[in-house]
Order: C-alpha cells, then sequence, then structure tokens
C-alpha cells in the first residue's frame, strides 16, 4: 500500500458519459505521485512522580502529548512522536 497525494488525484477527473458523474480513471491512479507522512518530532522530558505507595518516581513525559513513561524509546507509544533525548533517537 502507498499513499497518494489526493490533491494531484483530483486534477485528474473526468466526466463519466455512462455514470453521468465525474470519475478518475484507473490508468491514473498508478501514476500518482506518493507522499510522505508527516511525523511529529518531540524529545522526552524528565519528570518526577510518586508511585502507588508514595514514593517519588523517575519518569519521563513526552513533549507532545504529555503521555508519561517510565523508560525511553525512540517513539512515543501514545501519539507517535518520533523522539529525542534521553536515550531516544
Amino acid at each position: 500500500m502507498r499513499a497518494i497525494d489526493a490533491d494531484v488525484l483530483k486534477t485528474k477527473k473526468v466526466r463519466s458519459k455512462e455514470r453521468c458523474e465525474w470519475v478518475v480513471p484507473v490508468a491514473e491512479i498508478d501514476w500518482m505521485p506518493t507522499i510522505e507522512p508527516q511525523r511529529k518530532k518531540g524529545e522526552w522530558k524528565m519528570a518526577l512522580t510518586k508511585d502507588l505507595i508514595g514514593f517519588n518516581t523517575v519518569c519521563f513525559r513526552c513533549s507532545v502529548c504529555n503521555g508519561m513513561e517510565y523508560s525511553t524509546s525512540p517513539f512515543c507509544r501514545m501519539c507517535g512522536a518520533e523522539m529525542e533525548g534521553q536515550d531516544g533517537v
């Protein structure tokens, strides 16, 4: 599967005589340019939180969605942002 540019696809539509509506020929879809999805970029911010017993625990917050994780990874599990800093990418 590939993501195509819908704005370019709209310029290729033609009037169908049989269906009396605007359609895009299937052959045109094969020639549509692909697009790269825009991935959000963020970074891990170190924070302190209290656990269930009341002890202070180190955690990391996403700068995009403010989601909290206890270990860093290259991507935020909450929003999917590509992360930098604190052992991220």
